[in-house]
């Protein structure tokens, strides 16, 4: 430290101290000021001595005194930190820059010319078709339903409501639809077996082969003789359909024939069984 330093430094502390040591020690102090304790931080960095010689025309016009002018010393704050990483350079930081963006731009072309040649996936369209060998209509009666093709239509009136048939052309098969008054399908099916005077146990030789029921439906399974066609099995299904009113779907043909022949029209039927006024999911 320059003896002009250390007069420096004793005028801002009002202190005789000379030793750099103790002019250090002595500005640490704890109760020391903020600005002291500041002072004796940067007292601590090594300083350096850069000498300025003299300029040319110095040179060449020597002083008054005819001595060499002196060369005048500056005193610097060593200021190199050591991080343990050198810092990267401006250039090289551009170049990696450069690099990535390069990249994302190629990554981001591919990916749109991508998309322009591959065909786009189509979203999938809701399914309008019904299992093969059937069609729906739209019967007169007020519903649509799905029925055999090739299958003719015949309409009867019923006491309240009209009775629509749909007939086999060759092997005797019926498919009867009807609303029905009852304001369930159990007690539908039930006045349609016990009633006194039309119901189907008054019919000759009928049995009853099976019953079932759910919240909404009920059936029952029976086969009875016919004076005309001979023995006929019949699936009788009452069930509840989207408008709330309860129909009745009667699936029948010769005994001598499977009786899944008849069960796979009955199931279609109800499956696909909208009321016109309704809407059917």
């Amino acid at each position: 430290m320059s003896g002009f330093a250390q007069r420096y430094w004793a005028s801002l502390t009002d202190t005789d101290i000379t030793s750099l040591d103790q002019l250090i020690e002595q500005g640490r102090s704890r109760d020391g000021s903020l600005w002291r304790r500041y002072l004796v931080s940067l007292l601590d960095v090594p300083m350096t001595r850069t000498t300025v010689r003299e300029t040319e025309q110095a040179k060449s016009e020597p002083s008054v005194s005819g001595e060499r002018p002196a060369s005048t010393a500056f005193y610097a704050l060593e200021t190199t930190i050591d991080v343990g990483v050198a810092a990267q350079s401006p250039r090289r930081w551009w170049r990696g820059t450069s690099m990535a963006l390069a990249t994302l731009l190629v990554i981001v072309t591919a990916f749109g010319a991508a998309r322009l040649l591959l065909p786009a996936p189509r979203p999938a369209s809701p399914s309008t078709s019904v299992t093969a060998g059937y069609h729906t209509v739209k019967d007169p009666a007020g519903y649509t339903v799905a029925v055999p093709r090739g299958w003719t239509r015949k309409q009867k009136q019923g006491e309240q409501t009209p009775v629509v048939y749909y007939n086999s052309p060759d092997d005797g098969r019926q498919l009867l639809f009807f609303e029905a008054a009852e304001s369930s399908p159990m007690a539908s099916l039930s006045l349609a077996e016990n009633d006194p005077g039309y119901g189907y146990s008054h019919l000759p030789g009928y049995k009853a082969l099976h019953r079932a029921s759910g919240a909404d439906w009920a059936e029952l399974t029976y086969r009875y003789d016919d004076k005309d066609s001979g023995t006929l099995q019949v699936i009788d299904h009452r069930f509840r359909a989207a408008d709330g009113n309860v129909y009745a779907t009667r699936a029948s043909s010769p005994a001598s024939l499977p009786l899944v022949l008849i069960r796979e029209p009955l199931d279609i039927a109800v499956r696909s069984f909208c009321p016109s006024h309704a809407v059917c999911t």
